[in-house]
């Protein structure tokens, strides 16, 4: 009778702990991923040649065919960029690269130059800033550039040594040799670390989400993850990491807001680059997520991790806990036809026509559950080319000593002379402004210097000197407009005449 009892708290035990695991095992699709389904249209894209895929976000698929860019939404509509503002929506400017004879440089939306062509390379804008390569004194440079076109920051390159990465998010990477610097969009230093065999960082929506990693060059080799604040959050010795081989040259990437990826390359081992990588996965105290020997590389998908299974072509996505067990999976609707994909943190998967791969009918779209979509988004509709021509055909730019001038009163050309508002040129080139009504005239002083504009008048005097104007001062509503070559140069500055960008550009 003992015996029996026994057998059966064991059969009980047995049962409980199989009903645990398969519990654990498994979770609901709803518990891991919001789905939608787009009926995909191929044909208002204009197919799949030339049409390449640039991002996915929470508005849709941002895409390029040829040299136009079009968005499909995950309501199925499509827009195009030449009418709709879909290059603003994704890069955040409207400022994009132009292609004159050999050169780069870069144009608005009116199609007018606003930096003028002279880069040997020229990336889109990210956060207001961009890479360009452009030769300097026999040599090619490259430098982050602002949207006035002025240098923010500069090293010689050479191509896996000395280089710059695009802005994402507010951040850009600039490596020299072991240094990696991190700047915010207004060019400030966040983070400098030298002597650095390799080097990754994630900054979500909130600050508190900014960390860094990073490998040292002396041995042993470690990894330092830090904080915003560079406070040490974790350090991870290599030497305590089991690879399969020796000899190995290690990298380490971020996978999202909480878990990084060291892996190593074997040089000693096969041509096939696939069976030499090795990975491990650590969350940001240091602790290994097991089973990466078994998965592959992950990637972090909202809190779970996530790793495609390959049968010739990614057919599955596998999700994981922070402890590596796996709890759920996405299989391909159409394993044979098709093809699985991430792209920004999205899952999507591709569902083809069996007589023509290139015509994709469906997208099965997953996003992370804390991920909001916007289902039915639709960008800002671009102004006819009419208001277009009125809107830039008064549009002159002005720089004092580098820096924008901002007028209430836009410049005007008259004669082929360019008029702004009195007050702001003047005040800019650091002058005192007076108004004398009863005649009109317009008194600006500075450093014992006294010029006097008239309304009307075709001279301006320079301490009782009369100078010929080819354009009289006038009115312009309240504002008094006065020819800037004039006055500037009056007042000791020297002004140049950007043709190709209808700027002005003024030094002191």
């Amino acid at each position: 009778m003992k015996k029996i009892v026994i057998w059966l708290l064991i059969c009980i035990m047995i049962s409980s702990i199989c009903h645990i695991g398969i519990a654990a095992e498994e979770k609901d699709a709803e518990e891991l991923y919001q789905k939608i389904q787009i009926n995909f249209p191929y044909h208002e894209v204009g197919g799949g040649k030339n049409l390449s895929l640039i991002k996915v976000t929470k508005d849709g698929f941002y895409m390029k065919k040829g040299d136009n860019y079009v968005l499909v939404t995950f309501d199925g509509k499509v827009y195009w960029d030449n009418q709709y503002k879909v290059y603003e929506e994704l890069y955040g400017s409207m400022l994009r690269p132009e292609k004159q004879g050999e050169l780069y440089g870069y144009v608005d939306d009116g199609g007018r130059w606003r930096i003028p062509p002279v880069f040997l390379k020229g990336e889109d804008f990210h956060n207001g800033i961009a890479i360009v390569n452009y030769n300097k004194e026999g040599e090619e440079w490259c430098a982050y550039i602002d949207m006035t076109g002025k240098i923010q920051y500069e090293n010689k390159y050479e191509s896996g040594i000395k280089m710059l990465y695009p802005f994402n998010n507010g951040y850009g990477i600039a490596m020299d040799g072991n240094t990696y610097t991190i700047f915010n969009a207004n060019m400030e230093k966040i983070v400098e670390m030298k002597n650095c065999l390799d080097f990754s960082f994630w900054n979500g929506e909130d600050e508190k989400e900014f960390y860094y990693c990073y490998i040292t060059l002396e041995e042993p080799k470690k990894v330092f993850i830090k904080n915003f604040s560079h406070q040490k959050i974790a350090v991870i010795n290599l030497e305590e990491i089991d690879y399969k081989e020796e000899n190995n040259d290690f990298s380490v990437n971020v996978l999202g807001p909480d878990y990084i990826e060291i892996y190593s390359l074997n040089n000693s081992m096969q041509d096939d680059y696939s069976l030499n990588v090795q990975h491990q996965t650590f969350n940001l105290k240091g602790e290994r997520v097991p089973g990466n020997e078994q998965y592959g590389y992950y990637m972090q998908f909202g809190k779970y991790l996530q790793y495609f299974t390959k049968n010739g072509a990614y057919d599955s996505a596998v999700f994981l806990d922070d402890k590596g067990t796996r709890i759920g999976e996405y299989r391909r609707e159409q394993e044979e036809y098709g093809w699985l994909e991430e792209n920004n943190g999205i899952i999507y998967d591709c569902v083809c026509d069996p007589e023509n791969l290139d015509n994709v009918n469906l997208v099965n779209v997953l996003f992370p559950l804390n991920m909001k979509i916007n289902k039915n988004f639709i960008p800002e509709k671009r102004e006819s080319e009419k208001e277009k021509k009125e809107r830039y055909k008064s549009q002159i730019s002005v720089y004092v000593n580098e820096k924008k001038v901002v007028f209430d009163v836009e410049p005007v050309q008259e004669n082929d002379r360019v008029l702004v508002p009195m007050r702001g040129v003047f005040e800019a080139l650091g002058a005192k402004v007076d108004w004398e009504e009863g005649r009109n005239t317009a008194i600006a002083e500075k450093d014992g210097t006294v010029i006097e504009v008239t309304i009307g008048s075709h001279q301006m005097l320079k301490n009782g000197e009369e100078i010929e104007l080819d354009t009289a001062a006038r009115m312009e509503g309240d504002r008094t407009l006065v020819p800037l070559r004039a006055v500037s140069e009056a007042l000791g500055a020297k002004v140049e005449w950007e043709e190709l960008l209808q700027t002005v550009y003024i030094e002191q």
